[in-house]
């Protein structure tokens, strides 16, 4: 039998190791994060950045998912028809075939790249305000499963320092090393084509909400982390009562959440700052045991 984590143990090593990020279990001949992707995708988006009117959008702006070859994995958006965006995504390999589109809520494609490359980018206006669906998909990869990464850019968005960034990121992907050595049951969330990390720019009594988040029977564990204007960082997880079923509201920035769930379910994810001197850069972790 599978020794549960306890929350305790769980927090005190990731306390000395310095950041609450883990790391998957590896798969032969698969990459063992989605550290590479991740970085290459900001890269990308710093790029952009630099070289054009567009910023880093307020809130949710980056994300990573461990997904199949020949198979999608989207992503529910709010956008504003009075601002232009820039999406960008990327694989760990140059050679991974990535594709990107845009739909509304009745399944229409607004914009898309399918060009046979590793970075597709798609720039747009959406014609009216909403919720829209940002499909990304594989048609094509020397390995089996993927680490993929997005970032997302918008008109009149935010500046990510990218010292904050390289800084934060180092610390999650080193002790993610530390942490798999000591606690070899507990790993990135596996589920194919299902988002397992993502980052936003947030400001103090700002947040993000995850509707809809698919759970398998496993004992989960979320695990946020903050650039150094983050103070006071909490998380929540409800049930589809609207039940808070799991809290982290300690005041510190590296909220904690661990639930059990007994069966396949959906729950509503939310991260929130409390206190924080400025917009920062923030990481948030979705792993199973």
């Amino acid at each position: 039998m599978t020794k549960p984590l306890s929350p305790c143990s769980f927090w005190s090593f990731l306390c000395t190791c310095g950041i609450a990020l883990l790391i998957s279990f590896p798969l032969s001949g698969q990459p063992l994060s989605p550290e590479a992707s991740l970085n290459r995708a900001f890269e990308k988006g710093n790029l952009m950045v630099a070289i054009s009117a567009q910023s880093w959008r307020p809130g949710l702006c980056m994300a990573a998912a461990r997904v199949q070859t020949g198979k999608s994995v989207s992503l529910s958006l709010s956008l504003s028809a009075r601002k232009s965006y820039t999406f960008i995504s990327t694989a760990e390999q140059e050679s991974t075939d990535v594709d990107l589109y845009l739909r509304d809520q009745d399944g229409k494609l607004i914009a898309s790249d399918s060009e046979t490359d590793g970075t597709p980018v798609i720039e747009f206006r959406v014609p009216e305000t909403g919720n829209y669906q940002l499909q990304l998909h594989i048609p094509a990869s020397d390995q089996g499963t993927n680490f993929v990464s997005l970032s997302l850019l918008e008109s009149s968005g935010r500046q990510i320092i990218e010292e904050e960034y390289r800084n934060l990121t180092a610390s999650f992907f080193a002790s993610s090393e530390e942490i798999i050595s000591a606690y070899p049951k507990v790993r990135w969330r596996s589920t194919i084509n299902q988002w397992c990390l993502f980052g936003f720019s947030l400001d103090q009594k700002e947040g993000h909400t995850f509707q809809q988040l698919r759970l398998d029977a496993a004992r989960y564990y979320f695990a946020a982390a903050g650039g150094p204007v983050c103070q006071n960082i909490d998380l929540y997880l409800a049930n589809q009562k609207n039940e808070i079923v799991a809290l982290d509201k300690a005041p510190d920035a590296l909220p904690l959440l661990e639930y059990v769930s007994n069966n396949s379910q959906s729950c509503n994810l939310r991260i929130e700052v409390k206190r924080s001197s400025g917009p920062g850069f923030i990481l948030l972790g979705l792993f199973h045991q």
